[in-house]
């Protein structure tokens, strides 16, 4: 029978040779299961996990789904999702959003625009702003209930708001001193074409910052298919290594990684514990007390190859 979903080769390399060890599976793997059945868990935390099953490269190691949803179907998912209302309290997201701009590194240069993709309200790039470093900012934010917030984070700086992720079209090329995407490169379907067109739009000395999750950290070997990243979400995700695989196949190099720290608030992760362990029970009380963890993230900055 002809599957419901599309076949895809290594977003990092292009082969078309998944590994032929064990897979990292949901029970059952999404690519089983209906178009119907995986909107109804696509949006939000559920007991019932369900992700396509992960395959790891033979030519580069990168891990990825070899089957994942079709644009079409993605267009019907993305444009379901409500605004996004992050569970986390905003003191909590505040400081991690520091923390990623703590990594850019002081010798950035003044003068050249700001660009991110996935801003949300703009915490990360409000503190970017205020450097008094850039011209102008670049933003690609498809949720619109957000656009007037992150105007106003920004303000005086202009910028330019865009609803597509991927259409850099209108950014200058050589204008982009500081490029970044949190929590964004393992989002979409094809990083490598998007990182290879991002590549002329930064200035020689500019600077390019990626967060993303750990598919080798501890928490996921320990955790196994129960790791939260592994989701309908991410058709694909990364390693030290297969970051810098993709980055010089874009025209990269890799400067260096970190890893990040994540500030929770107790009750986040509670209940996050007991969806993992599939325990069915009331969460108890708990004091609001945040918490810096080390979960698995890294930061990855690189600068123009």
């Amino acid at each position: 029978m002809e599957s419901a979903y599309a076949t895809r080769p290594c977003p990092v390399c292009a082969a078309d040779a998944p590994s032929s060890e064990r897979p990292i599976q949901s029970a059952p793997p999404a690519e089983e299961r209906s178009f119907e059945s995986l909107q109804q868990l696509w949006y939000g935390f559920f007991p019932d996990k369900a992700f396509f099953s992960y395959q790891r490269c033979a030519v580069c190691d990168a891990l990825y789904c070899p089957k994942y949803f079709s644009d079409k179907q993605l267009d019907v998912l993305y444009g379901s999702m409500p605004a996004n209302m992050a569970e986390v309290e905003a003191g909590s997201l505040e400081r991690t959003q520091l923390g990623y701009f703590q990594a850019v590194p002081k010798s950035l240069p003044s003068g050249g625009g700001l660009l991110e993709i996935g801003p949300d309200i703009g915490l990360f790039a409000e503190h970017c702003v205020r450097t008094g470093k850039f011209e102008r900012a670049w933003m690609f934010e498809p949720n619109r209930e957000v656009h007037d917030e992150l105007r106003r984070r920004l303000s005086p700086t202009p910028v330019e708001i865009s609803t597509s992720l991927t259409d850099l079209s209108r950014v200058p090329e050589q204008s982009i001193t500081l490029a970044a995407m949190i929590h964004v490169l393992d989002h979409l379907v094809r990083p490598l074409p998007f990182l290879q067109e991002l590549r002329p739009k930064m200035r020689a000395d500019g600077v390019l910052l990626i967060v993303t999750h750990n598919e080798r950290s501890a928490l996921a070997r320990f955790l196994r298919a129960r790791w939260p990243a592994y989701c309908l979400q991410h058709p694909h995700l990364f390693h030290p290594a297969s970051m810098r695989s993709i980055l010089s196949r874009a025209g990269f190099q890799l400067a260096r990684t970190v890893r990040s720290v994540n500030y929770f608030p107790l009750p986040f992760l509670a209940k996050q514990i007991l969806l993992a362990a599939k325990i069915n029970a009331p969460q108890p009380p708990l004091p609001s007390v945040e918490l810096p963890l080390k979960l698995g993230n890294f930061i990855t900055i690189a600068r123009a190859a």
